[in-house]
């Protein structure tokens, strides 16, 4: 668009008077006193004539931005952004982006309605400031606002507001507001200044905010301190953190911007931008931060004289011919005045960045609730990326959201915080949340904030809330755990062909994880995928960019319940990835009279259930055994997966963590899993320590008998901790079964004298083991050393002539015992 100069050629035609010449100067008092008033006289002509040419000048000015106004009214009915944005001057980037924002509202505003018309224009330069007034399709009513062009050659180009000096400012107060203006929003001052200081009281009083807590200072601007403009943007800091998780081995001294003894550059940077000059302490041990000698922090957030909250004057947007602001001016403003009393009822405390950020998520939540739910404009629009740590905002998670909201968030952040905004509401009455901000920032941990403010922890609460997404079909959390189900199923097809077709389905992280750890963790069983297969997610959550699976594995014959971590690929989307290892938190230790445990504190409840069990057990075993204390570790490993020979013994026990896979053996959870998992390791370690023992001891006359008396000894040591290698009877005892019914099986003398030599698949082998397995359950493991020595039919002896039983006897109560198993 070209706009003609009409007023510069108008200047350009009228030209100035020339300067005239009145004679010699000295021709006497009387010639000299006519030539003044004739000078006087002249020069009240010519500023009459500047006068006159300004305003004709004005004129043309006003009829040029008249028409670039009109042409960009036009631009906002087409069907093309790109028209407006080609209208603006191009000098502010943000400006360009912030017009694309605002783009479809704009548009939507300028449909059916004439374009507005512009009433007065002022120069400044290269800059031309006008007021409009412009009709909103929206509302049906008119407003006068301001608007900046600017001189590009020939044509007048929308510019965004220029700050103005910020010594020229005018001061209004009321009970609950200071406010500070240019004298151009006077008459606005007072018209509005009513409505703000209402404003302000009803937010204090819903989260009870003292009287003498509820006072801010405020600053009307047309842009921000960097000259960019200020339109619906909201606060510029949520509260502090130290963003890269760091944590605090020692006090921060800050004083003018110098820091002393921490590493956390995003921290000092954030300080000394927002509080130059002032000096703060933190203390590790109770992880407060504080500006020195001030009760709270932040001030400059809170509204003082010096920094006080600087809000878009109404008069961007316009103010009718009644006064009042748009409709959306007061919704913004709303929403940052509740903001700033939430604030005020707020604490403030430097801690990780998942507590930061979750309790930011939750202020973020409380605000929608109060002030109307945000547009992705009205969020921190920082420049700074959200730390390394945040989680992917699909899946529900406080601190994952918090940190997405810290930093330009996407239509996905807002859709996840409107889920939590549901989810806060469905759950809790106004009155519990409106008491939630007096421990936001305060609390210990996120934990302990919603224990003592919603009667819950994080993971009920998590769970709960990932629930509710879940439930609606449309959400991304849907169509993610949709997408693992699929995977999953693509995955068992590929194994049901080939191991290695499987590595198509993982990252270069998961292929590295999978050749390193080839077999199955699952010492009790495990699950082949086959035709049958089905698997179903329970949970779903995510570690950093890694998402995390729980599901249930279904081969039509056995359940598992798995733990499988996902990263997303820009190539090939979502990929099966290795355990991440933050998942399982941080390493912890315990340790009793026989076993030291080594594991990380998701598995610490677990741990603590099943380690007076192992040392009960361990205990057990020696003594029935006869075997010498030995110390042992245990290593709960933070996998999915721990490669494991049985062949290979050691008092070094590696087991899987609980939260990976489980065999589901009549629903056991996890601490069920883990108690079978370590005691089938240290069985399999006390079997080779007993052996070994046993081949330093043997003889010519006891070779025959130690070895399947050991073998025996702890099969029924396993049994008794109920922690059988599978989960189905075993090809052995179903043989023996199987006689049993069908009146086949040898009496007890027949297996008593048979010979040791005889097949360990006969019949005969079968059930002389299962008859040894009876000595120990039925009458203890005392007769182990007299079965070593002298073999299983002297031991009978010996029993029976114990129990005053006769061969019959023994033979019923063999048969009972057998019957009982089947039974089982």
């Amino acid at each position: 668009m070209s706009v003609q100069l009409d007023w510069q050629q108008d200047l350009e035609d009228e030209g100035w008077p020339r300067r005239h010449d009145y004679g010699p100067p000295n021709q006497g008092p009387r010639l000299g006193r006519y030539a003044l008033i004739a000078v006087v006289l002249l020069l009240a002509a010519g500023a009459a004539v500047l006068w006159m040419l300004n305003q004709r000048g004005l004129k043309a000015v006003e009829a040029d931005v008249q028409e670039a106004v009109t042409y960009i009214h036009w631009t906002l009915q087409q069907d093309n952004p790109e028209l407006t944005v080609s209208t603006l001057d191009g000098i502010s980037p943000g400006w360009a982006t912030m017009i694309r924002a605002e783009w479809p509202r704009l548009s939507a505003s300028a449909q059916n309605v004439p374009p507005p018309s512009v009433e007065t224009v002022s120069m400044n330069g290269d800059i031309a400031e006008a007021t409009v007034r412009w009709t909103d399709a929206a509302t049906g009513m008119s407003y006068l606002a301001h608007r900046w062009f600017r001189l590009d050659g020939t044509q007048w180009l929308w510019t965004y507001p220029r700050s103005e000096d910020s010594d020229d400012l005018d001061t209004e107060q009321l009970d609950r507001v200071t406010l500070f203006f240019h004298p151009d929003d006077g008459e606005n001052a007072l018209t509005i200044l009513p409505q703000l200081d209402d404003m302000i009281a009803s937010r204090c009083q819903e989260f009870s905010v003292p009287e003498q807590s509820c006072h801010f200072y405020i600053q009307w601007d047309f842009a921000d301190g960097n000259g960019q403009p200020l339109p619906w943007r909201d606060m510029p800091l949520p509260p502090l953190a130290a963003t890269s998780g760091d944590v605090m081995d020692a006090p921060i001294y800050l004083v003018n911007g110098r820091q002393a003894d921490w590493q956390s550059a995003e921290l000092r940077r954030r300080l000394q931008e927002y509080y130059p000059g002032r000096a703060f302490v933190a203390q590790s041990d109770v992880e407060m931060m504080r500006p020195a000698n001030v009760r709270s922090l932040p001030a400059s957030l809170l509204g003082d004289p010096y920094y006080p909250l600087i809000l878009p004057s109404p008069s961007l947007e316009g103010v009718d011919d009644n006064g009042q602001p748009h409709p959306r001016w007061l919704a913004h403003v709303d929403r940052l005045l509740t903001d700033l009393v939430m604030r005020q009822s707020e604490g403030f405390t430097l801690g990780s960045a998942e507590y930061v950020n979750g309790t930011w998520a939750l202020h973020q939540a409380l605000l929608a609730i109060a002030a109307g739910f945000p547009a992705a404009g009205q969020l921190i629009t920082a420049d700074n990326e959200a730390p390394p740590s945040a989680l992917p905002v699909e899946i529900p998670d406080l601190a994952g959201l918090g940190a997405a909201l810290q930093s330009n968030p996407d239509d996905v952040a807002l859709s996840q915080l409107a889920g939590l905004v549901r989810y806060l509401q469905a759950g809790w009455t106004v009155q519990e949340l409106d008491r939630l901000p007096q421990r936001l920032g305060t609390a210990a941990s996120l934990d302990l904030l919603l224990q003592e403010m919603l009667d819950t922890d994080v993971e009920s609460f998590t769970a709960g809330w990932r629930q509710q997404e879940l439930s609606q079909a449309d959400s991304p959390l849907s169509g993610l755990v949709q997408t693992i189900v699929d995977l999953t199923q693509e995955e068992a097809v590929a194994w049901l062909d080939s191991r290695w077709q499987a590595l198509k389905f993982y990252s270069g992280d998961g292929r590295a994880w999978l050749m390193r750890n080839p077999s199955d963790n699952a010492v009790l069983g495990s699950l082949s995928p086959n035709d049958h297969w089905q698997v179903d997610v329970t949970g779903i959550g995510a570690t950093g960019p890694y998402v995390w699976a729980e599901m249930t594995l279904d081969d039509g014959e056995q359940l598992a319940r798995d733990l499988r971590f996902y990263v997303f690929d820009e190539a090939n989307g979502w990929l099966r990835h290795s355990p991440v290892r933050a998942f399982w938190g941080d390493s912890r230790s315990l340790s009793d009279d026989l076993v030291r445990w080594s594991y990380h504190e998701i598995d610490e409840a677990a741990v603590q259930a099943v380690a007076p069990l192992v040392e009960d057990a361990y205990a057990k075993v020696i003594e029935d055994i006869g075997l010498a204390p030995l110390p042992i570790s245990v290593t709960v490993k933070a996998d999915t997966e721990v490669s494991w020979d049985p062949d290979s013994w050691s008092s070094d026990i590696d087991a899987p963590s609980p939260r990976s896979y489980v065999l589901d053996i009549h629903g056991d959870n996890g601490t069920d899993a883990l108690r079978r998992d370590v005691l089938v390791r240290l069985l399999v370690f006390w079997h080779r320590r007993a052996m070994e023992l046993a081949i330093s001891q043997v003889s010519e006359n006891n070779a025959t008998f130690i070895f399947p008396s050991i073998e025996s000894a702890f099969i029924a040591e396993r049994e008794a901790f109920d922690v059988q290698f599978a989960t189905s009877p075993s090809d052995q005892e179903l043989v023996v079964r199987r006689a049993l019914e069908e009146g086949r099986l040898p009496e007890i003398g027949v297996l008593a004298a048979g010979a040791y030599s005889a097949a360990w698949d006969s019949i005969e082998g079968r059930s002389r083991m299962l008859l040894e397995i009876y000595v120990f359950e039925r009458h203890g493991f005392q007769w182990l050393d007299t079965m070593q020595k002298n073999g299983l039919a002297y031991t009978l002896d010996l029993v029976m002539q114990e129990k005053g039983w006769t061969l019959d006897d023994l033979e019923a109560d063999w048969r009972e015992f057998l019957t009982e198993r089947s039974r089982q």
